[in-house]
């Protein structure tokens, strides 16, 4: 039950990464799979994952707010450590001229971002207390948006590379949690934000994905209630946009960049550090109140991440 992490054989660290199980977009120099080092953290991450399922998210166990505060801030050094013990080769996001993008390692990012989100999403309500604190929950909007945003980022970096269409269930799931995000933050932006072309960009994905995973139509279908619910209009499924993702594979699976604030070194560039804001947004107008009801009347966001296995 408590195998060691500490993997002895390097031969299928150092073995040349393998396209045939992807779709690429162009052709891709030999580069190292990485795979000892990729199932190792994958590992590494599951211990958190437990850990924010059974003592953020379990409605069995009793805890007080401040039990639960502690909790939550000892699983974020525990994910602030994880993220800064990454070798630059496996995060290619903080590290852009020592890494190569590899699909594990894009799930891996993705799956980090994920955990970021599901960790500071109770906080915006309130927990279980349902008392709100402005100031954590300010905090958690901008975690959660931050998180969001690279999620976008490493879908983009990766159609760049690989096809979307057929991309693992990870970053499947991630584009449904993502999308969450972007659908509280458009329904006090409006459509008109720059936001709103990252929801429309996760809702394509998904969309396309529902050809591949029966969780992806499940997570479309909660992603359109919770649009509905929060008054956003969305395209329809047949009507073109700047973010469709009907001819995909390719780099069409882009947003329009000529609308997107760049940052230091530019989106879509790929070489954005950690931290750096994706999408420069302004958030300190938000109505967090109103923020944190639309989260009180959530679908079942949970139901995509219990196909997992989890």
């Amino acid at each position: 039950m408590r195998a060691s992490l500490d993997f002895l054989d390097d031969y299928d660290e150092l073995e040349p990464f393998q396209d045939i199980s992807y779709t690429t977009i162009k052709p891709y120099k030999v580069v190292p799979s990485l795979n000892v080092s990729l199932l190792t953290k994958f590992c590494e991450l599951t211990t958190i994952v437990e850990r924010i399922l059974c003592e953020i998210y379990s409605e069995s166990r009793e805890s007080s707010p401040a039990h639960k505060e502690s909790v939550s801030e000892d699983i974020k050094s525990q994910l602030r450590r994880w993220r800064q013990s990454l070798t630059p080769q496996l995060d290619y996001l903080s590290f852009p001229d020592q890494s190569v993008l590899l699909p594990q390692s894009a799930c891996l990012l993705a799956l980090f971002n994920v955990l970021i989100i599901l960790l500071h999403r109770p906080l915006i309500t309130g927990g279980h207390g349902g008392v709100i604190n402005s100031t954590t929950a300010h905090e958690s909007v901008n975690a959660c948006t931050s998180a969001a945003n690279q999620i976008v980022q490493i879908l983009h970096d990766y159609s760049q590379h690989f096809s979307l269409s057929s991309a693992p269930y990870m970053l499947s799931y991630a584009t449904y949690i993502s999308a969450t995000i972007h659908a509280r933050i458009v329904a006090q932006k409006g459509s008109n934000s720059t936001v709103f072309q990252s929801l429309v960009l996760c809702r394509n994905i998904l969309l396309e994905h529902t050809r591949l995973y029966a969780a992806a139509e499940k997570a479309k279908e909660n992603l359109d209630k919770l649009i509905s619910h929060l008054g956003i209009s969305t395209p329809d499924d047949n009507q073109h946009t700047v973010t469709s993702v009907q001819s995909l594979p390719g780099e069409s699976v882009v947003m329009d960049d000529s609308n997107i604030p760049t940052g230091e070194q530019g989106f879509p560039d790929r070489t954005v550090g950690f931290g750096s804001p994706l999408l420069n947004l302004e958030l300190s107008d938000l109505d967090l109140e109103a923020i944190a009801q639309g989260f009180q009347v959530d679908v079942e966001s949970l139901s995509f991440w219990h196909s997992l296995g989890a």
